[in-house]
């Protein structure tokens, strides 16, 4: 299953749409819920944009429905059966009304996350199906897996509209611009390829990261491009030039999850033991929390940042409550420490 936990790396953080939090001290100590129900590995865990509901699945090949929607509770809300292995990848439209679910049984399965049934499948691929994304219009879902093709699907018609082609390996990460201009993809070949969704082609190729692409998100103002990878490290781009803007370091275990906070300076990155605070214009750690001893295969925190789940090896789901950021937990760069970030010149992308 060590395999699987590496397909799931993809995106482990939702969108994160609240002012700044964090915990109130470097332990995730305020855990409030255990959540019981699968009987595999939680591989994927996503929110749906109004923080409503959290979805889950993995190693038994269910999904799980979870409502947590009053605060403090979170209850089961229904088991999603269909697929035949297990499932890597989660999507919620930007809307919420739909969710999009695929694995290793190359199947792509739309659900109605309000009813919790199923409206939709299709076979979308000849090999496993790792990364799911939709369009910031929620027209458009891209998925990618073992195939080594980003398959474009329409939305509303549930059909494929097109294919983009490029990459040697397996693809792990998918990330749409929310501007809708781009979509970046990123794999196992160490590169990460932006695609121009106008016209379907490769505007550029990425290189720096020294093994896989884990995780891809754009800022929410589309100019920059983050990725993490089984390098260890967070890198910062600019998606006109290609340019490499900066490397954080610090993560000791591949980087499995990125998101932005609604200031758009301060960026959360996890390997799944350790939680790491940004900010992007300087580069300074503002905070490093310590989660589950035992890891996260997956993560998630909901969309007023004031909850954070985890998804483990033993099937359970933990529950943690967030609080807000103070000033005097900022982490600083100083001469007597390795430096947390390191700037590239334009010339080394």
């Amino acid at each position: 299953m060590a395999f699987a936990r590496t397909l799931a790396a993809a995106a482990l953080l939702g969108a994160l749409h609240a002012p700044v939090n964090a915990f109130d001290s470097q332990d995730f100590h305020q855990m409030r819920l255990v959540l019981r129900g699968h009987s595999g590995e939680v591989l994927v865990l996503r929110f749906s944009p109004d923080g409503a509901r959290l979805a889950s699945a993995g190693g038994d090949q269910t999904i799980r429905l979870w409502d947590a929607s009053v605060p403090g509770v979170v209850t089961e809300q229904a088991v999603l059966k269909g697929h035949r292995g297990d499932v890597y990848a989660l999507a919620f439209s930007p809307d919420g009304r739909s969710m999009a679910s695929a694995g290793q049984d190359h199947k792509l399965r739309l659900w109605r996350p309000e009813t919790a049934k199923l409206e939709n499948t299709r076979e979308a691929s000849k090999t496993s199906i790792l990364c799911l994304a939709f369009s910031s219009d929620g027209l458009t879902l891209a998925l990618a897996g073992d195939e080594k093709v980003v398959r474009l699907w329409s939305a509303r018609r549930r059909r494929p509209i097109g294919a983009l082609a490029g990459h040697e390996s397996p693809i792990n990460a998918l990330a749409f611009s929310p501007d809708g201009r781009w979509l970046a993809s990123g794999g196992d070949d160490r590169t990460i390829r932006l695609w121009d969704l106008a016209s379907g082609r490769s505007l550029r190729t990425l290189k720096g990261h020294r093994d896989s692409v884990l995780a891809l998100l754009f800022s929410p103002d589309s100019r920059t491009l983050v990725s993490g990878g089984r390098d260890m490290t967070v890198r910062l781009w600019d998606p006109w030039s290609g340019w490499t803007k900066m490397v954080l370091k610090g993560h000791r275990r591949p980087v499995r999850g990125l998101s932005f906070f609604p200031d758009r300076v301060t960026l959360a990155s996890t390997d799944g033991y350790w939680l790491r605070f940004w900010d992007i214009e300087t580069g300074m750690e503002k905070q490093l929390l310590r989660g589950p001893s035992d890891g996260a295969l997956s993560v998630a925190v909901s969309p007023d940042g004031e909850t954070l789940a985890t998804g483990h090896e033993d099937g359970t789901i933990r529950v943690f409550r967030l609080k807000p950021l103070s000033s005097s937990s900022i982490r600083r760069n100083n001469s007597t420490r390795r430096p947390l970030s390191t700037p590239l010149p334009r010339d080394r992308w």
